[in-house]
């Protein structure tokens, strides 16, 4: 099987496709940034339309704020997005309204959107559970819950696929877990931010999502990303730059997840039937929900509070590993 290659990105694309496909088309942001000092942001205890009151600021870029709230009409915890001053970019406002319409409970629901004093803003869903990067920050979950949670975020993005949403910037800060199960932030909206949608076709769309979502279960396996583009979590360890299987990170990972991950981050090789929609990654991974994927090691804890995998393969992995397994890089 051809080893994995990888290219530099800033944005939100993931591993690159095998020779022949197609890949996404060049970003330009939405925004632009601001010049320095041009406006103030919003103080927390503004109310926007006399009902959103901003609580604490969460982040955002320069052009935005994003914002824990609270509706004070219904008495509900809200995320609050405040732009700077001026019209939102028509292919923003066409990811709100598509994301809108979506009722999955494991999409982040869009509850409104206005203007206050020439200021857009929009009210989201307060996404419950914690998110994936602060999950991977203090401990990696069992396989079976690796997969647990893969599936369900790739089920969830089928659905959104289906009305024709894609996500394109999906990450582990944008997943979030709890006990009810999966909620993914930011569909659409983030890649129309980022100048993501305009000119890609669904079939783009579909395969840059399924790899992000590989990249997701690699993540969860591994305490590691897999993609170039920054995240809360370390880069994958590499073998003359190619990324290590998850097998070869953490010894006892199933054989059966290396190979979905490889036929979701590989579209195009001459490997089994490839895995190229979050509906055909959701299936591959409900197929082994039902096998006994038994805890596995951790492995050693590394310097400062959070459990993470050492920064190279153990030196038994390749030994443990099944000889059929697939490969992303061999063994070190």
């Amino acid at each position: 099987m051809p080893a994995l290659t990888q290219h530099r990105t800033r944005g939100c694309a993931h591993a690159r496709p095998a020779a022949g496909a197609r890949p996404l088309p060049a970003r330009q942001p939405a925004y632009g940034k601001a010049a320095a000092g041009e406006e103030p942001l919003p103080a927390a205890g503004m109310r926007l339309a006399g009902r959103y009151r901003l609580d604490h600021r969460i982040g955002g870029p320069d052009w935005s704020s994003e914002w824990m709230g609270t509706d004070e009409l219904l008495g509900r915890p809200v995320t609050v997005r405040v732009f700077r001053s001026g019209p939102v970019p028509d292919v923003v406002m066409a990811a709100v309204r598509n994301a809108g319409r979506l009722t999955d409970p494991r999409l982040a629901r869009i509850y409104d959107s206005g203007d206050e004093a020439g200021r857009p803003y929009l009210v989201s869903e307060c996404a419950p559970g914690t998110s994936l990067g602060d999950l991977l920050a203090s401990d990696l979950p069992s396989p079976a819950l690796a997969v647990t949670i893969t599936a369900q975020a790739a089920a969830a993005l089928a659905v959104a696929h289906a009305a024709g949403q894609p996500h394109l910037c999906l990450s582990p800060e944008l997943v979030r877990w709890n006990s009810d199960g999966v909620k993914i932030t930011g569909l659409g909206i983030e890649a129309a931010l980022r100048g993501m949608l305009p000119g890609v076709t669904a079939a783009q769309a579909a395969a840059a999502d399924t790899r992000a979502l590989a990249g997701v279960l690699y993540a969860l396996l591994t305490g590691y990303w897999p993609g170039d583009e920054a995240t809360s979590l370390p880069p994958a360890p590499r073998h003359r730059g190619l990324v290590h299987l998850p097998g070869q990170i953490r010894p006892g990972v199933p054989a059966i997840l290396d190979e979905i991950i490889c036929r979701a981050l590989l579209p195009g090789t001459s490997m089994q039937e490839q895995i190229t929609t979050p509906g055909q990654l959701a299936h591959a991974l409900n197929s082994v929900r039902g096998l006994r994927l038994h805890p596995v090691p951790l492995p050693e804890r590394a310097s400062g509070p959070a459990r993470r995998p050492s920064s190279a393969p153990a030196a038994s992995a390749a030994s443990a590993r099944p000889a059929r397994r697939p490969s992303l890089a061999p063994a070190a």
